[in-house]
């Protein structure tokens, strides 16, 4: 196959509902730019606008499905529309393709799960992209959404009040299943079917997020760990304290018997891969209350794991605390690339 045939056979899907779907759009697929109508654009809130790269071999395993690989390439872009509250709206896909990926044995399941992720995402449009041939297998994807108040990472508290951390879902399960990938942690089969799901299939939190934004002061993905995410929330003068026993530990991990406490501690806090929402709330119960409402209505699990308060001086500090008010220290790094 050709790459034109590649971008027909496999790419093109959505391409004769676009417009329907989403005004917007006047033209997508098989031209040299999209065309999107400006005027649409501007009645439909902020425009939100996301780029990941996935690398084989960094962010992925050789051997993932490729089902899997392609909901998840777009997965990790809808967690950044997420933490701004944004609703998905189009995309764009560019690929780099090796010989052992230019087959229909890998394009046509990667294809199928990126095309379902779409679906499920209010009908995500693919409206261009590039295919390209390479050594190092890689996907590149911006999304593109729409947020009425995007929520930003930068906010304030007044000298007096205090504001409340929340994660969604569970965290450390990903992170799990990378150590088990490189056999630094043995699994059962189970087990691993369990954090591997977590892993490949990260869930989608964009409806929750979209109608949980009026009540949050800031929000942010921890796909690099719940730990070093947090840290870009934390402003001058801001402190945050976590309690141990309040992380929403992933179940294999909260009952993993090989491994110790602070061992689970650090994965969950920095173990990254989990594609959760970290939001900061008001404490106060008109704020609190209807956050709990839309993580009810919409089957987000939804857990307080600690506090912000104002200090005197630069701030920045995380204190994580066991049951009993004593200080833990769990040393990890947060993930970067350099």
């Amino acid at each position: 196959m050709g790459e034109f045939d590649i971008i027909k056979r496999y790419f093109s899907f959505g391409l004769n509902a676009a417009h329907s779907l989403h005004p917007e759009i006047i033209t997508g697929v098989g031209d040299d730019c999209a065309v999107l109508d400006g005027a649409v654009l501007s009645d439909a809130g902020k425009l939100c606008v996301t780029t990941d790269t996935l690398v084989e071999g960094v962010h992925f395993f050789k051997d993932m499905r490729p089902e899997a690989l392609g909901s998840k390439a777009l997965a990790v872009n809808l967690s950044d529309l997420a933490a701004m509250g944004a609703k998905p709206a189009f995309f764009t896909l560019s690929l780099v393709l090796n010989d052992a990926h230019a087959t229909e044995g890998f394009l046509k399941p990667f294809s199928e799960g990126l095309r379902k992720k779409a679906q499920e995402a209010h009908d995500m449009v693919l409206v261009g992209g590039n295919i390209s041939r390479g050594e190092e297998f890689s996907i590149t994807i911006t999304a593109f959404g729409y947020a009425p108040r995007p929520l930003l990472r930068t906010f304030s508290l007044t000298h007096s009040s205090k504001a409340l951390i929340l994660v969604t879902g569970t965290v450390g399960g990903a992170g799990l299943f990378v150590e088990h990938g490189y056999g630094r942690v043995t699994l059962s089969p189970g087990e691993t079917r369990s954090v591997q799901e977590t892993f490949e299939y990260p869930p989608a939190r964009w409806d929750f997020a979209r109608e949980a934004a009026p009540y949050c002061l800031a929000a942010i993905d921890i796909s690099d760990g719940l730990y070093g995410d947090l840290r870009h929330l934390l402003g001058l003068g801001l402190k945050a304290s976590l309690k141990d026993s309040a992380l929403p530990l992933h179940p294999v991990l909260k009952d993993l018997r090989t491994l110790t406490l602070e061992e689970k501690l650090r994965l969950a806090l920095f173990g990254g891969c989990d594609y959760e929402l970290l939001l900061i709330s008001r404490t106060e119960p008109e704020a609190l209350g209807p956050l709990f409402e839309v993580a009810h209505k919409t089957g987000t699990p939804l857990t307080v794991i600690g506090a912000l308060e104002k200090v005197q001086g630069a701030g920045g500090l995380i204190e994580l605390t066991d049951a009993h008010g004593q200080p833990l220290c769990v040393k990890g790094t947060a993930f970067e690339h350099f």
